[in-house]
């Protein structure tokens, strides 16, 4: 057994302090500043454009649409219609909020379940499912029949932005007949796969420069490519800062999800069946990734008779990155609410029922007896108003990714290193690769995300911490560049969590965070850091539209260190002997998947409250308990 604690060291120091340099802050001989139009009507037919008017404002160089003919369907709130460039940031928004635009609005599909209806206005041409899938085993309907008792609920999970902390920006500058773009969305070969067609440049002609940990959307992509557009317009460098409200607004997030679930179970608590059925918006996406339907079905429990259903659909509200994490987190609060809620009505122990579930000679049982100590440990750490909570996870297998050059390891003549990575945070880099090469942190240069030094990535790998962690320490034992592929095997496991709730306001705040891990040796700070925006998306996350605009973005709240609960992370070696580093790039988020049910479970232990829909906010807290409505 080997348990890692957070330390709080992982961060680096210089983004600790605000030292770091961030794309926002970088400034080129003659730059430019960009500022965009936007579409205030969730679903319209754009006409035209006053840019010819714009172009002769005080200080505008420049001014595109960003449909490369009119008219052109408008689809959510928020989109892209125009950029303009222009001398300073202030003459740039000036200009930008006065480009008016000839819209004949249509009515809007806002709600993902009204999708199927008949009636139901067109999202898009085409129609409004985007992807189904259905996975099943067995005789559902017959097991449900013969169950001792059958639980039905519904779990709403809304939209979640990815927004970073820091500002989304984008620099661009022409050089050699391309465009150099800095950027601090998305990894750089992924932004450079996107941009190329659209710019009618080869990939030797743009050169990305990326350090982004939050990927890059479809609004992202598309400011990026007007900004490249503006900068060979005008010949100059061209710098574009997103405002936070817009960024969270109509950024980079995963999509809202209906989980609609039935549980069958025996008078012992133990999982007879289960018929979930998913329905993830969106948004304005362009198409479902065969990867989400993988997915189905992602639980840890020993389970005959099981239908799983899944689709995605168009609505007018901004694009959504239709991540598998998306998914398998609205069926984790589905599986895991479900039986807790069928342990609460035959007035069982929570464990226990999961472990009357749980396959007889896995490494689930094991995870859970950990977990079972820790609860009663939390249970035993609080006071009034405390309650603790168990939640399973579970990661499927998934196929082997081809072997993948990630890094490269130059070894100088004067003893320091110089590491060309194709993602990763450069100080988890550096701190690899001196540990593996024996040498000092600072004796490590790291060089992440340059399209023209790094080694390129095959199309769709994900490259989480483990993954690069994994590819330097096999690069620095070989002594060389060295590729990397995630092993395929499936990640399970359970998460202890406490919470305190004052049953008078329906304040919630989590406490404690206990996860162990029964397969793969987990990069215990990127655990950590998934488990805390998974808090986020638990207690304090959800965007909101009404008639299809986003209400005070300013407002959407993301976790900071006030938020922060004491974490650990506990892997069980003798359930994964190989015990090698990450087993894949799904370790780091499995348990996040746990988070959210978790945090439920304790809040209902805690006050009765039983709250189905994310985030479990101090209203839903008294609506669950009848004092408001």
């Amino acid at each position: 057994m080997i348990v890692f604690a957070n330390d709080g060291g992982a961060a680096s120091r210089q983004a600790l302090t605000g030292g770091a340099a961030l794309t926002a802050d970088l400034t080129l001989p003659g730059m430019l500043h960009c500022a965009l139009a936007r579409a205030t009507e969730p679903r319209a037919v754009l006409g035209a454009l006053n840019l010819d008017e714009i172009k002769k404002l005080p200080g505008v160089l420049a001014a595109v649409a960003a449909a490369p003919s009119l008219p052109t369907a408008v689809e959510y709130a928020g989109q892209i219609v125009a950029a303009v460039c222009a001398q300073t940031p202030a003459a740039a928004q000036r200009a930008a909020e006065r480009v008016k635009a000839t819209m004949e609005p249509q009515t809007p599909l806002l709600q993902a379940e009204a999708a199927f209806d008949e009636s139901a206005p067109m999202a898009r041409a085409g129609g409004n499912v985007a992807g189904r899938g259905v996975s099943e085993h067995g005789d559902v309907e017959g097991a449900l029949s013969r169950a001792h008792q059958v639980v039905m609920a519904r779990f709403d999970l809304p939209a979640w932005s990815l927004a970073g902390l820091e500002p989304a920006a984008f620099v661009a500058a022409p050089e050699g007949g391309g465009v150099r773009l800095w950027a601090n969305r998305g990894q750089a070969f992924a932004v450079r796969e996107a941009l190329t067609s659209a710019l009618g440049l080869t990939p030797a002609r743009l050169r990305v420069l990326a350090m982004g940990q939050v990927p890059a959307g479809a609004v992202e992509l598309e400011a990026a490519r007007l900004v490249c557009q503006l900068a060979l317009e005008c010949g100059r460098p061209v710098k574009l800062v997103l405002p936070l409200a817009d960024d969270v607004a109509a950024g980079c997030r995963l999509p809202a999800c209906v989980a609609l679930g039935r549980a069958g179970v025996d008078a012992k608590g133990r999982l007879l069946a289960l018929d979930l059925d998913v329905i993830i918006d969106g948004g304005a996406t362009q198409s479902a990734p065969a990867d989400l339907i993988s997915l189905l079905g992602a639980h840890p429990y020993d389970l005959a008779d099981w239908r799983f259903r899944v689709r995605q659909v168009f609505t007018n509200t901004p694009p959504a990155l239709l991540a598998p994490a998306a998914c398998a987190g609205a069926m984790t609060m589905a599986v895991e609410g479900l039986l807790g809620e069928a342990a609460r009505q035959l007035g069982l122990d929570p464990l226990e029922a999961r472990m009357q579930s749980a396959p007889a000679d896995g490494a689930l049982r094991k995870c859970l007896t950990k977990a079972g100590q820790a609860l009663k440990d939390l249970a035993a750490d609080g006071g009034p108003g405390r309650g603790v909570g168990l939640a399973c996870f579970a990661w499927p297998a998934q196929p082997a990714a081809p072997t993948a050059q990630l890094c490269r390891v130059e070894r100088l003549a004067d003893g320091s290193v110089n590491l060309f990575a194709a993602a990763g945070r450069p100080t988890m880099l550096a701190q690899e690769a001196a540990r593996a090469l024996n040498v000092a942190p600072a004796e490590v240069r790291v060089v992440v995300g340059d399209t023209a030094l790094c080694p390129q990535p095959p199309a769709g790998l994900m490259l989480g911490e483990a993954v690069m962690a994994q590819a330097v320490a096999q690069a620095c034992a070989a002594g060389d560049q060295r590729g990397v592929g995630p092993t395929p095997a499936p990640c399970v496991g359970a998460l202890a969590a406490a919470a305190e709730v004052d049953a008078e306001t329906g304040q919630v705040r989590a406490v404690e965070l206990r996860a162990v891990v029964g397969a793969g040796r987990p990069d215990a700070p990127s655990v950590m850091a998934m488990n805390q925006a998974g808090v986020g998306r638990a207690l304090l996350a959800g965007l909101v539209w009404r008639a299809g605009r986003p209400v005070d973005a300013h407002a959407y709240r993301l976790p900071s260190s006030i938020d922060c609960p004491r974490q650990s992370v506990e892997w069980l070696a003798e359930t994964d002997p190989s015990g090698e580093l990450g087993r894949g790039p799904a370790l780091a988020v499995a348990p996040a998947l746990a988070v959210a049910p978790a945090l439920a479970a304790a809040v209902a232990q805690a006050c009765g409250a039983v709250c189905g829909s994310l985030p479990i906010t101090p209203e839903g807290v008294l609506r669950a308990l009848g004092r408001i409505r």
